[in-house]
């Protein structure tokens, strides 16, 4: 598994509770703003290092206040920003009122740990674990997507999607990639634009999307539209 190196600011009563785990010197409303801070951003156990210096800071990350504050780095595992989908784990069972979903992990280890103790602590019921696919939160379209995007029927599919051009007087100093957009057979791509039928439709674009341009194959001179 992959991690990043994530640093906070943060306040300086927080760091005996996370390296010394003592919490007699903090209050129930500092531990249950740290407990908050932690779970949002999935942090868990000791962090990876302590700044060596203490500093003033008007705002730091668990509380938003002022005071002593500490450079605090964790390790956390990497988001997976290319996956479209990602696997989960739910337990399920069925206690005579058909199949039911109880609990669930994204960890495989861990279900089959929670299975095991479904298991042992109902016996009579059946348990099983089923694995089951999920949007990925933190995926990060490619460009061609976010060009060939869902677009709004509700009145009707548009006709056809906007080309994007270089500025006059400017020059394009990206690679520019070329690829064909799939129609059906009425002549729709597949989020959902009209494009009737023709020749085979493509489209010309850089990564950052400074240039896009739809085409028609062996209809137009391409070097008046680079």
């Amino acid at each position: 598994m992959k991690y990043d190196k994530i640093t906070f600011c943060l306040p300086a009563w927080s760091i005996v509770v996370l390296v010394n785990d003592d919490r007699d010197t903090v209050t129930d409303d500092e531990l249950k703003a740290l407990n908050l801070f932690l779970n949002e951003n999935g942090l868990t156990g000791c962090p990876m290092s302590v700044g060596d210096h203490e500093y003033f800071c008007t705002q730091n990350d668990v509380e938003k206040l002022g005071g002593n504050c500490y450079d605090v780095t964790f390790l956390r595992p990497a988001k997976d920003t290319t996956r479209k989908t990602l696997d989960t784990y739910e337990i399920w069972a069925n206690y005579g009122c058909g199949p039911e979903s109880v609990t669930g992990s994204e960890n495989r280890q861990d279900a089959k740990r929670l299975l095991e103790e479904y298991r042992a602590n109902e016996r009579s019921t059946h348990h099983w674990i089923k694995k089951v696919r999920v949007p990925n939160p933190d995926y990060i379209p490619t460009p061609f997507e976010r060009i060939v995007c869902k677009v709004d029927c509700t009145y009707g599919a548009p006709m056809g999607r906007q080309s994007v051009f270089i500025e006059p007087g400017k020059e394009n100093t990206e690679r520019v990639y070329d690829r064909k957009i799939p129609l059906d057979s009425g002549g729709y791509d597949k989020m959902g634009a009209y494009w009737g039928h023709g020749a085979e439709l493509r489209v010309r674009y850089t990564k950052t999307l400074s240039y896009v341009f739809f085409y028609r194959k062996g209809e137009i001179n391409l070097k008046i539209y680079a």
